[in-house]
């Protein structure tokens, strides 16, 4: 029997008709397919906004400044115009200038850039090579000048060791001598010139200059300071000369007595005012 069209004819919606079917073959529904999948996007990865520079006007000039230090010190380092060219010395009384102009490091300042000197290290070392100057300032002036101002020590008596002779100072201090003496220093005759002397030993030996005739003074390594006798025998005092007065006292009276008994001693030793030495033999001399 034949079917009715309206059996066969089936209306389907235009949007579900357009729709692709399964394909041919496939036993899949239509419910079971897949959608196509879209493309994945790459997340940008978020980077830290970068600084703006502000160039500020003090930036500015800091760096400007710090140009213009850096030009400078290369300027004063290497312009021939800041170079030692001339050294001036004052303050020298006795010290000849020769002696200084001669010395190593002096002559080694020409043509050293001035902001290089050393001037305290360049004083310490002056101070230690002279002992003649009780004090050395050295100061560097611009453009290329370097000063250099002494003060001389004031010798009070004269020391003389084996030929050599030296200046003492009121301190003890001992130098070189630079020149004649003045006739009015005291005169120190030593067979040695490891002999520390002091403020008061200065002292001391320029009290007893005052109080005998008697020239030059001597000095013993083992009777300590003396003078020699018109009779021929040397004295001595000791390193210690305190109580000047007493000993001196008991030595003219000493001195009388030998004289009046015609006795010459080989030394007489006077360490204080209650012990003396008269030696008599021979082999006792110093």
């Amino acid at each position: 029997m034949a079917r009715r069209l309206a059996d066969v004819i089936v209306v389907q919606p235009v949007e579900e008709a357009l729709q692709p079917g399964p394909p041919q073959g496939s036993g899949r529904s239509r419910s079971r397919l897949r959608r196509p999948r879209r493309p994945r996007r790459r997340r940008r990865r978020q980077t830290a906004p970068r600084p703006r520079v502000r160039l500020s006007p003090w930036r500015v000039l800091a760096g400007l400044a710090s140009l213009l230090s850096f030009a400078l010190l290369a300027a004063l380092w290497y312009a021939p115009m800041f170079r030692v060219q001339t050294v001036f010395i004052q303050g020298l009384v006795r010290v000849p200038e020769s002696a200084l102009t001669n010395w190593p490091p002096l002559q080694a300042l020409p043509g050293t850039p001035v902001v290089a000197v050393d001037t305290q290290d360049l004083a310490r070392r002056m101070q230690e090579a002279f002992p003649a100057f009780r004090q050395v300032r050295v100061w560097a002036g611009f453009p290329n000048r370097v000063y250099v101002q002494v003060e001389e020590r004031e010798p009070v008596l004269v020391w003389k060791d084996r030929g050599q002779t030296y200046w003492v100072d009121a301190q003890g201090v001992r130098f070189y001598a630079y020149g004649p003496a003045d006739p009015d220093w005291p005169v120190v005759e030593a067979g040695t010139n490891h002999v520390k002397l002091t403020a008061d030993a200065v002292a001391h030996l320029l009290d007893l200059a005052r109080r005998i005739p008697y020239r030059p003074l001597m000095y013993h390594s083992r009777y300590g300071f003396g003078w020699r006798d018109p009779g021929g025998w040397p004295v001595y005092l000791g390193d210690n000369l305190d109580d000047l007065g007493p000993r001196l006292t008991l030595y003219r009276n000493l001195q009388a007595e030998l004289k009046r008994r015609g006795v010459k001693p080989v030394y007489v030793l006077l360490l204080s005012p209650r012990a003396v030495v008269v030696r008599m033999e021979e082999e006792g001399e110093p």
